[in-house]
């Protein structure tokens, strides 16, 4: 079976050898397992330090994308404890979980103009575009509302499918967020 990238499935892997630590003493887990564990962390935290991406919200006719970021784990774990607390039926805890991810993910809406550029929704003009979880989203989109999910609802026009859908292209991007962001890559 070849191995990623074409590498020679002979090749003999030779441990690194252990690191010393300060006071001289070498290192509990030590060598290859150190190093491994080091370039792994290392590429995670390249991929997902300052990864954003932008998906298009359905129902404005490609004019309305927003900026999303990484969750980590404790976000997704804390999101997941209040929705199975919340809510006894599976599928009222698959929506409201994918919404409150939306939510907590969300980092800004944004105007899509002619030439592609993205403008920020900032009506106050304050330097903070707007949000799902901000009080002057609904406002600005003309619906009432007093929740952030209300608010996110209100964004996608009550139509829960295409917040689902939306919700998958996230979730799709999460599986690698390494990859650059276009329509063939959410299937748009």
């Amino acid at each position: 079976m070849p191995l990623p990238d074409g590498e020679d499935q002979t090749k003999e892997l030779t441990p690194v050898e252990a690191e010393e630590s300060e006071n001289g003493a070498e290192s509990a887990v030590g060598g290859f397992q150190t190093n491994i564990m080091d370039r792994l962390r290392a590429v995670r935290d390249a991929q997902t330090a300052d990864a954003t991406c932008y998906i298009t919200v359905p129902g404005y006719k490609g004019l309305l994308k927003a900026e999303y970021g990484v969750l980590d784990s404790t976000e997704m774990t804390m999101i997941g404890r209040k929705i199975n607390r919340q809510f006894k039926e599976d599928g009222d805890r698959q929506i409201n979980a994918i919404m409150d991810i939306l939510i907590r993910a969300n980092r800004g809406l944004y105007f899509v103009e002619e030439d592609g550029n993205l403008t920020p929704i900032d009506p106050e003009d304050n330097g903070r575009a707007l949000t799902y979880s901000d009080p002057r989203t609904a406002q600005f989109f003309n619906f009432d509302s007093d929740t952030a999910r209300g608010s996110l609802l209100g964004v996608f026009q009550y139509n829960e499918m295409s917040l689902l859908a939306h919700g998958l292209k996230l979730n799709r991007w999460y599986e690698d967020t390494s990859r650059e962001v276009d329509e063939d890559f959410l299937g748009e």
